[in-house]
């Protein structure tokens, strides 16, 4: 069965290096320790949600939280819903929740502060897609649960021996009585159960993604946001690039708006900051911000909104010494999306603003 939106591509992107550096900074650890702990917390999680999400009362429950939180529009772990993420894998794991965060440190090693932050940080980004259903497509709670239904049915299709395994183990926890011996069985099928997890993930996340193909405003092909350099490789393009490379796109790592609104999200100044110190260090260098949004919503919205947006961007630049001339700016709306505007995290892509160099020297 093919599902539009899915879990298990939700959670190859918590493995990009941009993404896994966010979350090593917010608990304290090296990227290679968050990367490796990740493979324990992602697949913990995702099931959870899916083992909750499958009856009746846990896909209300859901329902409910996503009713009170902007879910559909987070993209990548940001600690601002950290207060959010946390109410949920509270109502996932309920009393199983410290045992599970206790396995978790043992299996991981970033201790509890940093496993119960990873939980709270990468659970919006899951619910995200449940949101989008609900907010965008009026899915009810009963459709939730198919949809989590299906999930369950995908993510279990990659091998049968892996779901006979986990199946068995999820009933074995389910069954099992401690024998009077002082061994810690219930604690070694619940680690067998996380590790069974995690192979699942792994299955999924080696698949081989289908590219989406767009074309850039000036013409270029690309088959991936990420072949656009990410700003802080500005600096050296604008030193080192060629006039034969320009127009030269860029993309932001960390600037984000209010959802359907032109103001600039906490977090976005240090980017800024950035640009605007490489642009004073290049006084004849000229740039171009380019706005877009997804397909959500009128197309004259849009193009107001994404102009809007990247006068904004423009906007700060200036405020901070750039002068205005050397700064062009233009809205294209829901035109020249770079991922599948079906999908949630598509949308979140397509919601973006570009800086693009058009003038060297």
């Amino acid at each position: 069965m093919v599902v539009n939106d899915n879990l298990l591509s939700i959670s190859q992107t918590f493995f990009s290096p941009d993404t896994v550096q966010k979350i090593s900074d917010a608990i304290g650890q090296t990227s290679e320790k968050t990367r490796a702990a990740l493979q324990s917390v992602i697949p913990t999680l995702m099931n959870g949600i899916v083992d909750v999400g499958t009856t009746p009362e846990g896909a209300a429950k859901l329902v409910d939280i996503i009713n009170t939180n902007n879910f559909e529009n987070v993209s990548k772990p940001d600690e601002r819903f950290i207060p959010a993420g946390h109410e949920v894998i509270h109502k996932i794991f309920g009393n199983n929740l410290n045992t599970i965060i206790s396995k978790l440190e043992s299996a991981t090693g970033v201790g509890v502060n940093g496993v119960t932050k990873m939980l709270d940080m990468a659970a919006p980004v899951f619910m995200s897609v449940l949101g989008s259903k609900v907010k965008y497509e009026k899915t009810s709670s009963m459709g939730i649960m198919h949809f989590l239904s299906d999930q369950k049915i995908a993510m279990s299709g990659f091998t049968s021996h892996v779901t006979t395994a986990t199946t068995q183990a999820h009933e074995k926890i389910k069954s099992f009585k401690l024998p009077k011996q002082d061994i810690p069985w219930r604690g070694i099928l619940l680690t067998a159960l996380v590790l069974l997890g995690v192979y699942l993930w792994w299955l999924a996340a080696n698949q081989i993604p289908t590219p989406m193909v767009a074309t850039t405003p000036d013409g270029k092909v690309i088959t991936n946001l990420m072949k656009f350099p990410p700003v802080r490789d500005l600096e050296r393009f604008i030193v080192e690039g060629t006039e034969q490379e320009l127009p030269k796109h860029f993309k932001f790592e960390r600037l984000h708006f209010v959802s359907g609104e032109i103001g600039l999200a906490r977090g976005s100044e240090p980017e800024l900051d950035r640009i605007a110190n490489v642009l004073r260090k290049n006084p004849t260098s000229r740039v171009r911000i380019e706005g877009f949004t997804d397909n959500v919503g009128p197309e004259e919205r849009n193009q107001r909104l994404s102009a809007s947006r990247a006068q904004q961007v423009k906007d700060q630049l200036v405020g901070r010494g750039i002068e205005a001339g050397r700064i062009d700016v233009v809205g294209y709306g829901s035109a020249n999306p770079i991922a599948n505007n079906s999908m949630v995290h598509g949308r979140a892509a397509n919601n973006r603003v570009e800086l693009v160099v058009t003038k060297l020297k």
